[in-house]
């Protein structure tokens, strides 16, 4: 239990403690982007504790003058509103200027530090507050009167420093994990445009092009529909009315991101035995969205057993021709590239049929260029991997300290400790 004085914590609006609570900007935007400029976040650019610039729009001086309200400044904190309500981080230093759209805008007074609100919100407790106080019928979503009357238990200044401050020593190695992952990826990418786009791979100056119903590739290679190199299923569709089978978790496109899963609210359902194979995922399946960005994919790698996809999942599975690593890498090419956006369909909500995702082309290399390829990239993936556990153990030990550091259960000057020890795990 805390050594601290119960007295020094006390419970007070939110209103009470910040310089001002608004909301960003509310409308159509679609026309108001541009390529450079001042950077416009949004709902997805929110994740726990940080800011994700991936995707990042961006709007002119212009009208970011004209939204003075919904500016964002260094040290505020922003708050998801739909989609992931409640969800929090403080906007970095490095960040000079922004604007916004449909967040929650906090700006701290000196008796409230950021990083300690941006806790609370992230918290089990925060995020349960926060899904009692939403309003809104076709699309709930936390505003900004519900956030001003909001109820935090605060402890001295001091104390909300330091709980910070051990907490922000995982977040730190979290990210600076994160960041390597990316270099990994990157690295692994452009081996990937080097050989089997440009053509230049070992030995390409003795290989010439031929022509193919698709345009030129290099001699002995050739294009295959999906379906003659990977078995291809769709998830189940969700019934939470039933009652047979086993509870086990699944993903949903929420919890597919490009080259990586987000794995902190899955849900379960009911699978029986006969739908654990063709809903079920092993270790080197790919695994793409329906819908949302074409192509959006990822490896699973076994971070959870006995997980299952849904409906709105495609499971690829390659078959021995063409390794995993190369598949996986080719289709998330295509994707970033627009090859899968051409093949969307609906009306109003655009996805990938299966239909439509078995006859995509294929590029097969020769075997032993794509085992080459596997080979090389082969450690990259799995340094990728000790670093999203290592990652997945960070997150899992500062989620367990959150709640009983904002509630003044734990003494926050015994954390240092832990802080060290959960260094030295994730090395």
């Amino acid at each position: 239990m805390s050594n601290e004085n119960p007295k020094d914590w006390h419970t007070v609006k939110l209103e009470d403690l910040c310089e001002r609570i608004t909301v960003g900007h509310v409308g159509p935007m679609a026309d108001k982007y541009v390529e450079a400029g001042i950077p416009f976040l949004r709902s997805q650019n929110i994740q726990p504790f940080r800011l994700n610039m991936t995707d990042v729009k961006y709007i002119d001086d212009d009208f970011h003058r004209q939204l003075k309200k919904s500016a964002i400044e260094p040290g505020d904190v922003v708050v998801v509103r739909t989609g992931y309500p409640g969800t929090a981080c403080v906007v970095p230093f490095k960040l000079s200027v922004a604007n916004c759209a449909d967040l929650v805008i906090i700006k701290p007074s000196k008796d409230l530090n950021g990083w300690f609100l941006a806790t609370i919100f992230n918290s089990s407790w925060g995020r349960g507050t926060v899904a009692g106080k939403l309003v809104g019928v076709a699309q709930q979503h936390f505003n900004i009167g519900a956030a001003r009357q909001m109820k935090i238990h605060l402890p001295p200044l001091a104390t909300q420093q330091k709980i910070a401050g051990v907490l922000g020593a995982y977040d730190e190695l979290i990210e600076n994990n994160r960041r390597r992952i990316e270099i990994l990826e990157e690295m692994a990418r452009r081996l990937y445009r080097e050989w089997f786009v440009q053509f230049r791979f070992p030995g390409h100056a003795h290989v010439p092009l031929t022509d193919s119903p698709l345009g030129k590739i290099p001699k002995g290679w050739e294009r295959k529909p999906l379906r003659e190199i990977a078995d291809l299923r769709l998830g189940k569709m969700l019934d939470a009315k039933k009652n047979k089978g086993d509870l086990m978790p699944y993903l949903a496109n929420v919890n597919v991101r490009w080259g990586a899963f987000d794995l902190q609210n899955l849900r379960e359902m009911r699978f029986e035995a006969d739908e654990r194979e063709t809903c079920g995922l092993r270790y080197g399946d790919i695994v793409m969205c329906e819908g949302g960005e074409p192509g959006r994919c990822a490896i699973w790698t076994e971070q959870v057993p006995n997980m299952m996809i849904q409906k709105a999942i495609h499971r690829i599975r390659s078959r021995q021709e063409v390794g995993f690593r190369y598949l996986y890498y080719n289709l998330r090419h295509k994707g970033q590239t627009g090859h899968l956006a051409s093949l969307f369909t609906g009306a109003t909500i655009k996805h990938l049929p299966r239909e439509k995702l078995d006859i995509v082309m294929v590029e097969v290399p020769t075997k032993s260029l794509t085992d080459l390829f596997s080979k090389i990239v082969e450690p990259m993936a799995l340094q990728v991997e000790v670093l999203t556990k290592r990652n997945a153990i960070l997150r899992k030990t500062r989620d367990l300290l959150l709640p009983r550091l904002i509630s003044g259960e734990l003494d926050v000057s015994e954390l240092p400790i832990e802080v060290e020890e959960a260094a030295r795990d994730g090395e």
